[in-house]
């Protein structure tokens, strides 16, 4: 008799146990932006102001889905907190990978095209904001990336990350964003 009352219980633990799915909105693993994404592994973390005609900031540009086509780079110039009015373009890339190199005469160069001129000084900041499209022309941005890979700099995203015009370079710095 006993049996026969501990035989339900076990099925219905049973069958409660194998019916349970995984939860997708627990997973740490970052969300796939329609295939595209552009990573930066940055070997050039600044630009140096003692050298500032040779100096550049960059890295290796890779597309790791080998599904962009085209890449848009733009810069904003910031100087004692004071922000340029927006990010003005600064080079368009197609082939992939590339060392991306960005010296203070391309965002010079990418302003005077605009009609405005500046000059590059010790202190400076550039930030950058980045757009990929594939070959249909959709477009992934850093606000098209997960939360995972905007807020772990381990993942080197490439569409918002920021550099300095410094002479001291050696303490190192982390040039990815992760705020919005």
């Amino acid at each position: 008799m006993k049996r026969l009352f501990f035989i339900p219980i076990l099925l219905i633990a049973l069958l409660s146990f194998s019916s349970c799915e995984q939860d997708d909105s627990l997973d740490p693993r970052p969300l796939i932006v329609n295939g595209q994404y552009m990573r930066l592994d940055i070997t050039r973390d600044r630009i140096d102001f003692n050298n500032i005609s040779t100096s550049s900031f960059g890295g290796m540009l890779t597309n790791p889905s080998n599904t962009v086509v085209r890449y848009e780079l733009f810069v904003r110039w910031v100087r004692s907190g004071e922000l340029s009015s927006e990010y003005i373009p600064l080079k368009t890339i197609t082939s992939f990978p590339v060392d991306l190199a960005i010296t203070a005469q391309d965002v010079q160069d990418a302003y005077a095209a605009i009609g405005r001129t500046i000059t590059i000084q010790q202190g400076d900041i550039l930030r950058f904001i980045a757009y990929s499209y594939d070959a249909k022309g959709v477009r992934a941005g850093y606000r098209d990336l997960s939360a995972t890979i905007r807020g772990e700099p381990a993942y080197k995203q490439a569409y918002k990350f920021n550099t300095s015009v410094e002479t001291n370079l050696t303490s190192p710095i982390n040039n990815y964003q992760t705020t919005p």
